[in-house]
């Protein structure tokens, strides 16, 4: 990944980048709602050798579960949560990688995850390919209405009487 690759991005990137933090806060209610959880994220993930094989046409619901399940994904500092994992590319044989991540306030960087890279990529790998059948077959918001939808539901509703106590 080129430095110029983090500066040019497609709008989706940009409210991924902003509200990334803000999805992984809400997951349970993206994994409630299958439209959200297909909603796509088509970060250009490779390997060297095998291309994209199993990384590609990933979901937020796919990022979201393998941020829960793979340690490693979730850049901790003091047991506080200060980076997420969107982006892998490196080599499977020799472990050298340039991956990137997103921190709290929606910057990307680039990252490089010590040995074994094969913790990073493969867990991701085989999240991804578990849903492969669902994909594109599913119903599933953009990423601007599956945030918009969470925002919305975390509003009061208007109509609702106010009590006080």
């Amino acid at each position: 990944m080129q430095e110029s690759d983090l500066k040019r991005r497609a709008p989706w990137e940009e409210i991924f980048f902003r509200e990334a933090f803000f999805l992984y806060e809400h997951r349970a209610a993206v994994y409630a709602d299958r439209r959200m959880f297909f909603t796509p994220l088509p970060f250009n993930n490779n390997l060297a050798y095998s291309g994209s094989s199993g990384l590609d046409n990933a979901t937020l619901g796919i990022y979201l579960k393998w941020w829960d399940s793979c340690e490693r994904a979730v850049i901790r500092e003091q047991d506080r949560v200060v980076a997420l994992t969107y982006f892998i590319a490196g080599s499977p044989l020799s472990g050298i990688n340039t991956c990137a991540v997103v921190d709290k306030e929606g910057n990307p960087r680039r990252h490089s995850f010590a040995s074994p890279f094969s913790d990073i990529w493969n867990s991701f790998r085989i999240i991804n390919t578990l849903y492969d059948a669902e994909k594109g077959k599913s119903p599933a918001f953009t990423l601007e209405e599956t945030v918009a939808k969470l925002r919305a539901s975390l509003t009061p509703s208007a109509s609702l009487p106010v009590v006080s106590g």
